[in-house]
């Protein structure tokens, strides 16, 4: 009984897996490379192989033989009789693979059994095809579970290592191989330098100084010696010339994103728009710290090689700078730019720390404050601001609304980044940083798709990814005069097809007036940031609305095209996707929610605005997407 019981407790112990080998010879089963003499004890066979191997092979019948042995070594029989040490061996007889497993501890430790017969064994041998393939994995930053799962499953490898090695493997060789990563980096910086006969679109490094032996000085990233890497091409830094020629005004935008490198190195990125807010590439930099002499030491070097490569742009300045609140990026263009460069803060930064601010205002109150904000911000010239200024501050201050008016005085108002008004750029150019940040998200979706990279890695993306941006971007023309915005011409079809706006000629003149109407419509009511004035008189070439003077197009200009026959609207179908809410919208129906206000004044809502209760006659309401919620016993699709 006792026995019984030992047996039992020994085979729930698990078995830790050694090595899987290919064996032609049944005879030499018992023979490990690196391991101590084993004794074959019982044999088991004529099983049904379930080894990973045997799934996805094309062989019929795959039988499976399991053999069980103990420790045989002279040094643990010499010192005790029985030694608790024991291998379990599985043999597939089809494939002839053999997978060893052990259990239990030697009575004669690893550590006494080397010194007693002066050895080291090895438990597994590696061979060359598969330490390349593994080294493959190991560069990309594979982790070294996924090594051991794609070689489990993986034919062409017999000889398999257990997890164990493989951690143990690839820790050795990213210590080892530190030194060999920053050679590395070293020779694809140095195989990126400038030729004599540079290629148009091939790129090359900037900001970079070399040594006497050619080794390019880059940093190692620490504060005493940052790194910094720039890249860019002859075919971005050409495009400068034909604003140039045009004597056209240049908007430089600059912007840092990051989760490009796995050592969480940001990638600083610059490029320029013009009239029709189109983004023209020219060039980013991988840099280890965003602080002002870096940044500044980055414009500059773009700056020489701008100068280097024309002639005719050797004091290259922009008309306008554009930006987030980045006090770093601020001081950085001070210093190098003349007093001509207008400093234009982003419109869109603005509104998110409005919106930050005032997100525990109620429903109100935060859309007073937004449509007050966008207010300000059309405001046509400085005198213009003022006065709109003095009289939304009043009405802020009126109602209780101290500490927020406090707020954008301080913070708004009398900084530095206080620019962010429609007068201080021309009709159609931008007025937030969107086109670099809309740059950045194609950049991490079709080129990096959403993966940290290594440092030399990312350096031979972001070449590659010069080489074709310069490539498709030959033939994109500079505008002269500020293009159409989609979604006015969205808008201005749909208000127009569905009879919501009429237009009437008078000699050059057309006149735009909004349609008198018993019910509401959707789309009208949510197009007020649109169509600001319900009777508009208008040219094809020019409106007076406020959409026009921000963005030189507007949705007026879009229905006299319909009216003229002029826009050539191609039928879609509608999309009826119903978009979840998110932020405020999605608690307690604050903020611009579509929820229509009669019934939402019935609703008795908690502290976080959230419905305690249901209106009077409604049985049930429906989630965001318009499906059925059920409340309580009855479900109801009214």
């Amino acid at each position: 009984m006792w026995l019984f019981l030992g047996y039992k407790t020994m085979e729930k112990n698990a078995w830790n897996f050694i090595i899987s080998k290919k064996i032609s010879d049944l005879s030499l089963i018992h023979k490990i490379d690196g391991h101590r003499n084993m004794k074959i004890l019982k044999t088991n066979g004529n099983k049904k192989c379930n080894f990973p191997e045997c799934i996805f092979s094309s062989s019929p019948k795959h039988v499976r033989i399991t053999r069980y042995a103990k420790c045989a070594s002279l040094a643990c029989s010499e010192t005790s009789g029985n030694c608790p040490f024991s291998y379990k061996i599985e043999y597939c007889t089809s494939l002839e693979i053999a997978k060893y497993y052990s259990q239990g501890n030697h009575i004669v430790r690893d550590s006494e059994y080397r010194t007693r017969n002066n050895i080291t064994p090895t438990k597994f041998k590696i061979s060359d095809s598969l330490k390349t393939y593994v080294d493959s994995l190991i560069g990309v930053g594979v982790a070294p579970k996924r090594i051991y799962h794609q070689l489990l499953n993986d034919e062409n490898f017999i000889d398999k290592p257990s997890l164990k090695w493989i951690q143990t493997y690839v820790n050795h060789q990213r210590c080892a191989n530190g030194d060999n990563e920053f050679k590395k980096l070293l020779e694809v910086v140095k195989s990126l330098a400038k030729t004599d006969n540079q290629e148009y679109c091939t790129a090359f490094t900037i900001g970079i100084d070399f040594d006497d032996e050619g080794i390019p000085l880059i940093g190692d990233g620490s504060d005493m010696d940052p790194f910094v890497v720039g890249l860019t091409s002859l075919g971005l830094l050409q495009k400068l010339e034909m604003f140039k020629s045009k004597e056209l005004k240049v908007m430089l935008h600059i912007d840092a994103t990051y989760k490009i490198t796995k050592e969480s190195y940001p990638l600083l990125m610059l490029g320029v728009s013009d009239s029709a807010r189109t983004f023209h590439f020219l060039g980013c930099f991988i840099i280890s710290q965003t602080t002002e002499p870096i940044i500044k030491y980055c414009i500059s070097a773009i700056l020489d090689a701008i100068s280097f490569t024309n002639d005719n742009l050797l004091s290259w300045n922009p008309d306008y700078v554009m930006s987030d609140a980045d006090p770093a990026i601020r001081r950085a263009c001070v210093s190098l730019f003349n007093e001509k460069t207008v400093y234009l803060s982003c419109y869109f930064h603005i509104m998110k720390n409005v919106r930050e601010n005032i997100k525990s205002l109620n429903s109100e109150q935060y859309i007073m404050i937004m449509k007050d904000l966008n207010f300000l911000h059309n405001s046509r010239s400085e005198e213009m601001f003022l006065e709109r200024y003095e009289d939304v501050n009043a009405k802020w201050r009126n109602q209780s609304l101290n500490a927020f008016a406090e707020y954008f005085a301080t913070n708004i108002m009398c900084t530095s980044f206080s620019k962010w008004q429609v007068y201080h750029t021309p009709s159609g150019y931008a007025k937030t940083n969107n086109p670099v940040e809309t740059f950045n998200g194609e950049f991490k979706k079709t080129y990096t798709q959403r993966k940290r990279f290594l440092v030399t890695d990312a350096i031979s993306l972001i070449a590659s990814m010069i080489k074709t941006e310069s490539t498709i971007r030959q033939d994109v023309p500079v505008a002269c005069k500020p293009g159409p915005v989609r979604r006015f011409t969205q808008v201005g079809v749909n208000l127009y097809n569905n009879k919501k706006f009429s237009v009437t000629q008078t000699g050059c003149s057309f006149k735009v007036m909004k349609i008198e109407t018993d019910d509401e419509d959707e789309d009208l009511k949510n197009s007020d940031e649109y169509v600001d004035r319900n009777s508009q008189e208008s040219t094809m070439e020019n409106c007076q609305c406020d959409s026009f003077f921000k963005f030189g197009h507007c949705v007026h200009q879009v229905m006299i095209a319909i009216f003229l026959g002029r826009h050539s609207s191609v039928r879609r179908l509608v999309n009826r996707t119903v978009r979840r809410p998110t932020g405020r919208n999605r608690r307690g129906n604050r903020g611009l929610s579509r929820i229509s206000e009669q019934v939402s004044a019935h609703l008795i809502r908690g502290p976080r605005g959230r419905p305690r209760s249901r209106p009077e006659g409604v049985r049930g309401s429906r989630g965001s997407r318009g499906r059925p919620r059920r409340m309580g016993p009855a479900l109801s699709y009214e």
